[in-house]
């Protein structure tokens, strides 16, 4: 039983020290519901977070996800929390 505990105790502190930490750039990215927001930008693909053991990192994912597909913004499509979502750029809207 103490050697379960043990592995146990191991796989959890293994799970969460791979918080993801931000990308430089990548905190200026916004998430949003409000698909108004993303009206006249281009789609860069769908983003999603990996198992995470908290909001703020999944948020973190989100972000650096949608920055390494050159976007700005993340339509968040996850019915909770902000675990998935649209990654558009919207620096040069289109009217």
């Amino acid at each position: 039983m103490n050697r379960a505990r043990i592995v146990l105790l191991g796989l959890a502190a293994a799970a969460a020290t791979r918080c993801a930490s931000v990308v430089p750039g990548s905190e200026g990215v916004v998430l949003t519901r409000d698909e108004s927001a993303v009206k006249g930008c281009k789609e860069v693909g769908y983003v999603e977070a990996w198992l995470s053991f908290s909001f703020g990192d999944a948020r973190h994912q989100l972000r650096n996800r949608a920055w390494k597909l050159k976007g700005d913004t993340v339509l968040v499509s996850s019915p909770f929390g902000e675990s998935a979502g649209t990654a558009y750029s919207c620096a040069e809207k289109k009217p």
